[in-house]
This record gives structure tokens, C-alpha cells and sequence, in this order.
């Protein structure tokens, strides 16, 4: 199932993504999975390191304003697709809604022979 802190490095990714560009959301996922840890104190270290006010981000977080979306995010995959893990990503072909779910973590290779076999 969805591991202890997908909801907090959830809200923590819309925290950073409301106060930074979507380059620095992109960053931080990349650094978590490049060193495997979610945990919230290690992801807002990051985000934090990636110019993002502490305070803010702090602000954000205990405010709960991304609580809801969040869930009603996992909620809907978990519907969806099944995917009820992280990572779980679900790659579609948006011409002929065929779709592939990826459990877990893959290397980028594994997404490109996916993505060549919907294309097909």
C-alpha cells in the first residue's frame, strides 16, 4: 500500500510547487527517488535547499490546504488504475486510452519500451 509519508511528500511537492516553478517540484521528486528516502523532515530539507522559504512551506503544510486534493488524488488511482503504491505511475496513449501501470520503481529504459509499445 501507500507508504507512511506519500500524503505528507505529497503535500510537501504542492507546497513547493505553489512557491517555486514546477522545475524545483520536478527536483525534488527526482532527489527523492535518487536517494530513496520521503520522509517529511528529509523532503523539506530539499525543498528547502531548493530556495523555497522554510516558513512558507511550514505555513503550507499545517495549514492542510493540499489534504484534501491529495487524497481525493490517491483515491481516484486507487480506483482508476489499482495503484495503491509509490511510486505507481500509469502511462496512457491520450489517442487510444490504452494504458500501461507501472508498479514500483523502474529504470527510464523500462518507461521508453512501454511508451514504444503504446505508440504501436
Amino acid at each position: 500500500g501507500f507508504h507512511a509519508n506519500a500524503q505528507p511528500g505529497a503535500e510537501i511537492l504542492e507546497c513547493l510547487g505553489e512557491y517555486k516553478w514546477s522545475e524545483s517540484f520536478y527536483e525534488l521528486i527526482e532527489k527523492s527517488f535518487s536517494d530513496e528516502k520521503s520522509t517529511k523532515s528529509y523532503l523539506i530539507e530539499e525543498a528547502v535547499k531548493l530556495w523555497t522559504s522554510e516558513d512558507k512551506l511550514k505555513e503550507c503544510l499545517s495549514s492542510g490546504k493540499y489534504s484534501d486534493k491529495v487524497k481525493s488524488q490517491m483515491a481516484k488511482w486507487t480506483e482508476l488504475f489499482n495503484v495503491t503504491w509509490t511510486p505507481g505511475n500509469v502511462l496512457i496513449n491520450n489517442e487510444t486510452g490504452e494504458y500501461k501501470v507501472i508498479s514500483w520503481a523502474y529504470p527510464t529504459e523500462s518507461f521508453i519500451e512501454i511508451i514504444d509499445q503504446l505508440l504501436n
